[in-house]
């Protein structure tokens, strides 16, 4: 723990080195060097010698009043009644700190006899509540009292009456020792010949103790050493006893590996024996399995020659069939188009070459625009064409028992298709080929039920061209809108009705059809039907 931090920019660090070597010669310790060890946060030994310290200085200058650092610092100080501020550039402190008194540092070298410095140690020795243990400048220090030299007069001097008494008193204690001495010396010659009878007395008693000692010792040495014979004697028979039994075992061993070699001799020719009888049978096996394999190639060259015959007469059958089948196709084809130029004629069909055949079929995905899931695949495929229109159907993936067949033709309508939850694209999907779309005929006029006592009329217009993507593909098509409102007298609300359709020449049909439907221009129904395959006679 240090006594003093010292808080600074970094700008002014030499100013801060030469503050902490004063403060350090007058005994308290310093804390200033912001050199991090390795493993350590810098705000984390901050923080930690900032709680530690007994006192902390700020330096204020131009730089550290602009510095987060030296604020937050200060401000830690402050908290703890422990901030001694500081100048060393004649500045004014941020804004807290201004009614601190502070001690003027400006233009100091380092001179530790300056009336600033001498003030910043009397602040510190009352923050610190201990005065400086090292050499305090002069002024500080107070004038010591000097001895004076006497000067004379009646009266002797005190040293000298003392230095009298002391002689005296020596001289006395000499005497003394001199006559106890002599008694003394009387006494310790009795007590020195009292005490020599007393070693020899002592000496001859510890003899015969010692010779009593040295014959026990000799007989207990005699006795350890007839235990160490008797040990020997019964080593030497555990030895040869232990050779006897080992030798027993050995003899026992070879007898045991003889008998295993010899068993193990034996069924080695046993196994032989057996091997060679087993290569024996398998040689046998293996020519009855090659004459089997002969004659099974044999047999199946036969078979495949015979295989070969019939798939040749097979597919001249084949071929003949096919003959006969892609003529009555064509000749059918021939009818067929005989009859769609038939029925185009009578249908009035503006665009011919857009008008379907029969076997053409289109796949569509329906998705709800409120759950953004896909509910059913909806196939609709041209079953016959004829002078009342083109006769369709419709398979519904979500209801494999529902089947619907209409006729559509030159008048756009909404077929009535019961059994279905939600309205399929049947509004005019071969416009393009009863009207042409290409600035031709005015486009009709069809009538949606779009509430139990509401019924919008829907005109019909060409909006441009658009290039749409589709699960099937990239289209260029024509895009067509028909757009209506009616009011519901019984919902009592206005009723806004729109679909869209986008019609692609290439797949004679719609690829993109959208139906949205609005009540107070809030969204009843957002349908999406989009192409996912097709096929279309050429």
């Amino acid at each position: 723990m240090s006594d003093i931090f010292i808080s600074y920019a970094s700008v002014d660090r030499d100013r801060a080195r030469e503050l902490a070597t004063q403060l350090e010669r007058l005994g308290w310790s310093v804390w200033w060097d912001r050199q991090i060890q390795a493993g350590k946060t810098f705000a984390g030994v901050i923080e930690s010698e900032i709680d530690c310290c007994r006192c902390v200085i700020v330096l204020w200058s131009r730089a550290s009043v602009d510095s987060r650092w030296v604020r937050d610092e200060a401000n830690e100080g402050l908290k703890r009644e422990a901030l001694v501020p500081v100048f060393i550039e004649p500045v004014d402190p941020p804004l807290g700190f201004r009614s601190i008194h502070a001690a003027n540092l400006a233009g100091w070298r380092g001179d530790p006899e300056s009336p600033g410095f001498r003030d910043l140690v009397r602040d510190l020795s009352s923050t610190l509540n201990s005065p400086p243990a090292g050499n305090l400048p002069p002024s500080d220090r107070g004038e010591r009292s000097r001895p004076r030299p006497n000067d004379g007069g009646g009266k002797r001097p005190p040293w000298l009456i003392l230095g009298a008494a002391a002689i005296l008193v020596i001289a006395i204690g000499v005497a003394g020792v001199a006559y106890f001495r002599a008694d003394h010396d009387v006494q310790v010659t009795d007590r020195a010949e009292e005490a020599r009878r007393k070693a020899e007395a002592d000496a001859a008693r510890q003899g015969t103790e010692l010779d009593a000692k040295r014959k026990e010792l000799e007989a207990q040495r005699a006795e350890l050493d007839a235990a160490r014979r008797a040990q020997a004697e019964a080593d030497a028979r555990r030895r040869a006893e232990a050779e006897a039994a080992a030798r027993d075992a050995e003899a026992k061993v070879a007898a045991r590996e003889a008998e295993a070699q010899r068993r193990a001799e034996a069924e080695a020719a046993r196994q032989l024996k057996a091997e060679r009888d087993r290569l024996g049978a398998a040689e046998d096996a293996r020519r009855k399995a090659e004459a089997a394999r002969r004659a099974a190639a044999e047999e199946a060259a036969r078979k495949a020659d015979a295989e070969r015959a019939r798939l040749a007469a097979a597919k001249d059958a084949q071929r003949l069939e096919e003959e006969r089948k892609a003529q009555a196709a064509a000749a059918r084809a021939k009818e067929a188009e005989r009859a769609s130029r038939a029925a185009a004629k009578a249908l009035a069909v503006k665009n011919p070459e857009m008008l379907p055949s029969v076997g053409d079929s289109w796949s569509y995905r329906y998705v709800d625009g409120f759950r953004r899931a896909e509910l059913a695949r909806l196939t609709y495929r041209i079953e016959d064409i004829t002078g009342d229109g083109l006769t369709e159907s419709l398979a519904v993936s979500s209801r494999p028992d529902f089947a619907s067949r209409v006729v559509v033709n030159r008048a756009p309508t909404f077929p009535l298709r019961s059994g279905l939850n939600f309205s399929p694209p049947d509004l005019a999907p071969y416009l393009q080929a009863f009207y042409g779309l290409d600035g031709g005929p005015r486009l009709p006029t069809v009538t949606r039920q779009v509430t139990s006592d509401a019924s919008v009329d829907m005109r019909m217009r060409v909006v441009g061209t658009d290039a749409v993507t589709v699960p099937a593909g990239r289209f260029d098509t024509i895009k067509v809108e028909a757009e209506g409102r009616a009011y519901s007298l019984f919902k009592q609300l206005q009723v806004h009705s729109i679909i869209t359709i986008w019609y692609a020449p290439k797949v004679k049909r719609f690829v993109k059809y959208t139906a949205q439907s609005f009540e107070r221009e809030l969204p009843v129904e957002l349908n999406t039907f989009e192409l996912v395959e097709y096929r279309v006679n050429p």
